[in-house]
This record gives structure tokens, sequence and C-alpha cells, in this order.
């Protein structure tokens, strides 16, 4: 049901972000879909985990466990250096604009 909420307001997130052509909130948007599709894999990873051990896999599906942590963990890492070069972009350039206005 979590899942369904979450994709409902990226989905709306989305459509009021090209129609307003904003492409910070299309940005975002994407952002939203990446995480559900992080949350879905977790989700998927911890319910594999759980299951017993058998000739494929004798000592267990615990590593989906981990395997499911190492990906969350590289897709929080890049988020973070994303969204960090991206917010100081703007924060450069909307300084540049602000040091302008105040010369005129």
């Amino acid at each position: 049901m979590y899942i369904t909420i979450i994709a409902s307001f990226a989905i709306v997130e989305c459509m009021i972000g090209l129609s307003h052509t904003n492409v910070h909130i299309v940005r975002d948007s994407f952002n939203v879909f990446l995480m559900l599709s992080a949350l879905v894999f977790s989700s998927k990873a911890l319910q594999l985990s759980q299951k017993p051990k058998d000739d494929d896999y004798p000592y267990g599906y615990r590593r989906f466990n981990i395997m499911a942590a190492f990906v969350n963990s590289v897709y929080l890492l890049f988020s973070f250096i994303f969204n960090f070069v991206d917010n100081l972009h703007h924060m450069l350039e909307h300084w540049e604009v602000d040091a302008h206005q105040a010369d005129s």
C-alpha cells in the first residue's frame, strides 16, 4: 500500500512539473521513482533472505540482504553526490546573478 501511495505521489509530482515546465520538480519525481525502485528491490531481497538453505545455496539466502544493503548505500551515495553538485551549481549561479544586480 505504501508503494502505491509513493508511486502515485511521484506520478502527480511529475505531471505538475511537466505542466509548469519546472525541471526541479520533474527531477525530484525521478528521484522518488529511483527511491521507490530501491525500496522494492530491498523488500524482495528481504523476502529472499528468509528462505531456508537448499542445494543451490547451501549457506542460505542471507547474502541477498547484504546485497540489498550495498545497493541502497550505493544509491544513497550517488544521490548525495548528484544533489550536492546540483545545489552547489545553483547556489553559485544565484550568487553571480545577485552580484550583477548589486552593481547596477
